[in-house]
């Protein structure tokens, strides 16, 4: 089924539903603090970083965690490119697509909660598949 929401309005319920699996999410942007902390606000985002958006996303996987990064842009390119999962707006520009590991085509952020429970059912299928394999 098609929705007729555009991408921007489906963003809330992706985050409800990436908080739901426990996922912690930060906006980084280069946009003007006060710009980028009021679409935090209305979003519910608690973390707002600016800066070297590289930087970020490769620290937290120096301390162990696994980090997924979406960007739509060309200064967001390196920062996918550095994350376990890049993740690319497929309107973004090339340099993103090319950087990311994932590309959404509709830029419909609900489709990173769809593809991680899809992951976890795929996951869990493999060993039933194996046991269930003629020998």
């Amino acid at each position: 089924m098609t929705s007729t929401r555009l991408p921007w309005e489906m963003t809330p319920a992706a985050l409800a539903g990436l908080a739901a699996d426990g996922v912690r999410v930060a906006m980084l942007t280069g946009d003007n603090r006060t710009t980028a902390e009021a679409v935090a606000k209305r979003l519910g985002i608690a973390e707002v970083l600016p800066g070297d958006r590289q930087k970020v996303v490769e620290r937290p996987e120096a301390e162990a965690r696994r980090v997924a990064m979406a960007g739509d842009g060309v200064n967001d390119a390196p920062a996918p490119a550095a994350a376990e999962v890049g993740i690319a707006m497929g309107a973004g520009a090339d340099a993103a697509i090319e950087s990311a590991g994932v590309t959404l085509l509709g830029g419909d952020l609900t489709s990173i909660v769809r593809a991680r429970h899809l992951q976890r059912a795929v996951m869990r299928n493999i060993p039933q598949n194996l046991f269930f394999s003629p020998r």
